[in-house]
């Protein structure tokens, strides 16, 4: 039986991805490895495609990318309501197609970013690429970048990443597995003579 269900990345409201699958868990999975924060599962309902496109109508106006939707109070209600289970599915609109021109869409949804949206891209390229070039785990989201404090701590840590940033060790320790952008590098291997 297939389900409609609803993912974000733990510990953040959003973005939200609203999606069907038989296996949502496996799904979340799947999304996960590519993904720069772990995800969860937070609602799902009986449904197939036309009620997950239903959702994606009903959502429209807060609808970022693909399957992606913002977490505005509309969408946290939503959401909310069908982790309850008294969400009314008669209540949905005609299904939608969000993302039928991509081209579209993409230019649409560029010409839509804010400032403060701009500086959290831009900070999100920059971490994911520091924490690639050094080995090291930032410790603010840039999620969160619209908080001075927390530019602070991010703009520390993209100086000076070994200094201010967290260990791949510790990291691993803390959260009980390794980031998903270390988890696809290659692995330094022994010389010979070291494993005899």
């Amino acid at each position: 039986m297939r389900r409609v269900y609803f993912i974000k990345p733990v510990g953040m409201d959003g973005p939200i991805k609203i999606g069907c699958s038989r296996s949502p868990d496996g799904r979340r999975k799947t999304l996960d490895t590519w993904s720069p924060f772990a995800l969860e599962v937070v609602a799902e309902i009986d449904g197939d495609l036309d009620i997950e496109r239903r959702f994606h109508a009903l959502l429209e106006p807060w609808h970022d990318r693909r399957e992606w939707f913002s977490a505005s109070p509309e969408v946290l209600a939503v959401v909310d309501q069908v982790k309850l289970g008294e969400f009314d599915i008669a209540s949905l609109p005609e299904p939608a197609y969000v993302c039928i021109n991509r081209a579209a869409a993409s230019a649409a949804h560029k010409a839509s970013w804010t400032d403060e949206r701009r500086m959290q891209a831009s900070y999100c390229t920059r971490i994911r690429h520091t924490q690639i070039k050094s080995g090291t785990v930032c410790p603010a989201y840039a999620s969160m970048v619209a908080d001075p404090e927390v530019r602070k701590v991010i703009d520390a840590y993209l100086a000076d990443p070994h200094r201010h940033g967290e260990t791949l060790e510790s990291y691993e320790a803390r959260v009980g597995h390794m980031p998903w952008w270390v988890r696809n590098l290659p692995r330094p291997t022994k010389p010979a003579s070291a494993a005899a």
